[in-house]
């Protein structure tokens, strides 16, 4: 398909946004959004030897909205494939490496809000 079609395709598409106990949620309020790579769950609020293995992370999760029960769907892309399926909510494809250019969850906050601090580890966002 071509780019056009693409995009014709998505804004034809149906938006199903039904309500949930977290519309609205984060009105007016700070949202600190961590991607992490390469961190497994079962660390967090774990300790060793009586010291924690992650402290901040935990810290942090004590007034946070934290989503530990998914499933890994990334595929050859790996890592970009995760970056692609965090930012869009959208699925990798099943071979290769998933790329595209379109509008992804730090660019829009980014645009929508004046106040916003956008860093990610390979400098693609500022």
């Amino acid at each position: 398909m071509e780019k056009a079609e693409i995009n014709e395709w998505f804004n034809k598409k149906e938006k199903i946004e039904a309500d949930n106990e977290y519309k609205g949620y984060f009105k007016g309020k700070n949202l600190i959004y961590i991607q992490v790579e390469s961190l497994e769950n079962f660390v967090i609020n774990k300790k060793i030897n009586s010291k924690e293995i992650t402290p901040n992370l935990n810290r942090l999760l004590k007034n946070s909205i934290y989503f530990d029960n998914y499933h890994e769907q990334t595929h050859n892309g790996i890592s970009s494939d995760g970056d692609f399926i965090i930012n869009t909510s959208m699925y990798p494809v099943r071979r290769g490496s998933t790329f595209l250019d379109i509008q992804i969850i730090p660019t829009i906050l980014y645009q929508r809000y004046s106040k916003i601090r956008i860093l990610y580890s390979r400098n693609t966002f500022r």
